[in-house]
């Protein structure tokens, strides 16, 4: 059987994006998105991150058909038109925040395709839009909230408690030391199903390097992930590869 439109969502960062190395973006990465493209495919990307501002990473390199971000909340097109997106309430995002600072844990509301550094002091060094106070989202788009945690237990146990907590209005997924919290039944696996529907695709492949991406992995007809990535994904995944450009270029080749 002759696929006649695949979808790859590949997962961000340390699947695309590598901020230690340079270039961030390996060139065998964009050659291999170029090729899956010019062969009438679609390539975007799937991440925890909110789905807006990251143009300044890729932009001169490759062109996305389309992002899921905020962990399958929120679905654009490659214009960066909205398809589809869900919300989590003003209160219950009150309430995740309290228990997150409860822990001393760093928070970021994910609000209108971007992420909020909220920043009560005024003393954090981190780099990136900040509130000092929840009530200047009020009454926005709000996708979800971001913990960094410090310790892969403490995200996991986060993500198991507040899970028991709030479990018919949110989603809750660990990546490494954070916890990426978004409206109940969002999940990349979900996006990416959704995707696929809404751009008319006919198989879909996923690749992604952590437990968040576990949904995507597990949906997608063909999923990929590395072989140095957490066992629990490893043993989802159809395949198991060295790097994303590999991945890409086998799903070009895969049925034609």
């Amino acid at each position: 059987m002759k696929y006649m439109k695949k979808l790859f969502a590949s997962d961000f960062d340390n699947t695309l994006y590598f901020r230690q190395e340079t270039p961030p973006i390996r060139p065998g990465i964009a050659d291999a998105v170029k090729r899956f493209q010019e062969a009438g495919h679609l390539f975007g990307i799937c991440t925890g991150r909110p789905a807006r501002g990251l143009e300044e990473y890729y932009m001169g390199i490759f062109r996305p058909d389309f992002i899921i971000g905020s962990s399958g909340a929120v679905i654009l097109d490659r214009d960066g038109k909205t398809l589809m997106e869900q919300t989590v309430s003003f209160d219950t995002l009150r309430e995740l925040e309290r228990s997150g600072r409860d822990r001393g844990f760093t928070c970021a509301v994910q609000a209108e395709g971007r992420f909020l550094l909220l920043d009560r002091e005024g003393s954090s060094s981190w780099n990136m839009p900040r509130i000092q106070s929840l009530d200047e989202v009020y009454g926005r788009a709000i996708h979800g909230i971001s913990f960094l945690t410090g310790s892969d237990s403490a995200a996991g146990s986060f993500v198991r408690e507040i899970g028991e907590r709030f479990s018919d209005s949110i989603s809750a997924w660990q990546n490494r030391t954070a916890v990426d919290i978004n409206a109940a039944g969002c999940s990349k696996g979900n996006a990416l199903q959704q995707t696929a529907a809404l751009l008319q695709a006919d198989r879909t492949y996923g690749m992604g390097d952590s437990l968040n991406d576990l949904p995507l992995v597990s949906s997608a007809d063909v999923g990929f992930t590395f072989r140095t990535a957490p066992e629990v994904l490893q043993h989802k995944a159809a395949r198991l590869v060295d790097t994303a450009e590999e991945a890409i270029l086998q799903a070009l080749e895969d049925a034609g």
